[in-house]
């Protein structure tokens, strides 16, 4: 389990930063709305800030919406 956080901080310290350096500012911005007309275009809209709503709507029926109720105090 360890050896795929391991993997996932190498994605995001070593391979993203150099995919980005490798692409340029410009063509790293335009794959950058590439992807999100895709996501509109798939999602309906924007699929971050849906799947948020979406889990916090869940949460609410649920009631885990409030993490204090959940949370040791110090005291």
């Amino acid at each position: 389990m360890l050896a795929r956080h391991v993997r996932g901080c190498e994605i995001d310290t070593i391979v993203f930063p150099a995919f980005k350096k490798v692409l340029g500012p410009e063509s790293y911005g335009k794959l950058g709305e590439k992807f999100e007309d895709i996501e509109k275009r798939e999602f309906g809209g924007d699929g971050f800030d849906m799947a948020v709503a979406r889990v916090t709507a869940l949460e609410q029926r649920l009631g885990t919406a409030d993490l204090a109720s959940f949370t040791a105090s110090l005291v």
